[in-house]
């Protein structure tokens, strides 16, 4: 069933801040669609802490309340949390008590570019710009890509992740889903300037400024302008952006995603298939689709009036 709500917040600057972002890629902000969990970072606050929601119901808890954290990440059933410097990354099960279990913890190798994909982690080391990752299908490892390859950007799918190479600005995928070796084949030589992966494909904008996606499904791509889109997510057989020039998202491939007509966004991230964004008129969180579980659309006021968390803001 696909329905509307809404997250009451403030943004942390008065600047216009777009983030890119998806299944697996770090912000501020993250949903968990197997669960229909959506958490963010609190600020103004001493501690910015990690307060999540589940089928549109605020948690009777916070998620460490005592812990800041710098970015989040969700995929199908879990979250992870990088705290706040990059030395220590922690994950939560949301279909059990959202106990903290820490995979990471070095204080000499900070991490940063946290993306969860659908079920592994991979984060990028900040000195060196290895690429680390861990769980993986039914517990099993992840591997990483090698210490010989070094990104200035990654991000994760369903089975696979991508980034970005700093000398070459090049795509370099790994994984056990095969469609990690079709998807860099596809992108072949193109210079990218940033990624970000669905379930089946990745999207990207090349270093001049177009609009790129990869993989398999019925994406149907936009003919597009360069530097057209200034933020971009993607989620089963569909992705969307934030245009530029008025904040509207166009979305595109897969499902009825362009519901949300005449809203201005700040920044978008989606699930398989649904999407949230932070609108900019009133710095609420907006997310429509059909991944949550709840039969019953959750009225619009139920955030506005009851829930007024402030969002920390992540920007590029």
């Amino acid at each position: 069933m696909t329905f509307f709500f809404t997250i009451s917040l403030l943004i942390l600057t008065a600047a216009t801040i777009h983030v890119v972002a998806a299944i697996g890629s770090a912000s501020t902000v993250a949903v968990v669609y197997g669960t229909g969990t959506i958490c963010g970072i609190i600020a103004n606050e001493p501690t910015q802490r990690v307060q999540c929601y589940q089928n549109g119901l605020k948690l009777d808890v916070s998620v460490s309340p005592n812990v800041s954290f710098e970015s989040i990440s969700g995929g199908k059933t879990f979250f992870c949390g990088l705290r706040s410097g990059g030395f220590s990354l922690h994950c939560w099960d949301t279909r059990a008590l959202f106990n903290p279990k820490r995979i990471y913890l070095n204080y000499n190798v900070s991490l940063t570019d946290l993306t969860v994909g659908v079920d592994h982690v991979c984060a990028r080391e900040v000195s060196s710009g290895i690429a680390r990752c861990w769980r993986g299908n039914r517990g099993s490892p992840f591997s990483s890509p090698g210490d010989g390859l070094k990104f200035s950007k990654i991000t994760s799918g369903n089975g696979f992740s991508c980034g970005i190479l700093m000398n070459s600005c090049k795509v370099v995928c790994w994984g056990y889903n095969e469609i990690s070796v079709e998807i860099q084949t596809q992108f072949g030589n193109l210079s990218m300037s940033n990624l970000v992966a669905g379930d089946s494909h990745v999207c990207g904008l090349t270093k001049t400024g177009f609009l790129v996606c990869k993989g398999t499904g019925q994406l149907d791509v936009p003919t597009s302008s360069a530097f057209e889109f200034s933020g971009l997510t993607s989620g089963r057989g569909f992705g969307c952006g934030i245009q530029r020039r008025n904040g509207l998202v166009q979305c595109w491939g897969s499902g009825d995603n362009n519901r949300v007509k005449d809203v201005s966004f700040e920044t978008i991230v989606a699930g398989l298939d649904f999407i949230c964004g932070l609108t900019t008129r009133n710095l609420t969180i907006i997310c429509w689709g059909n991944a949550f579980t709840s039969d019953v659309p959750v009225p619009m006021a139920t955030f506005v009036n009851r829930v007024k968390p402030s969002f920390r803001s992540l920007s590029r």
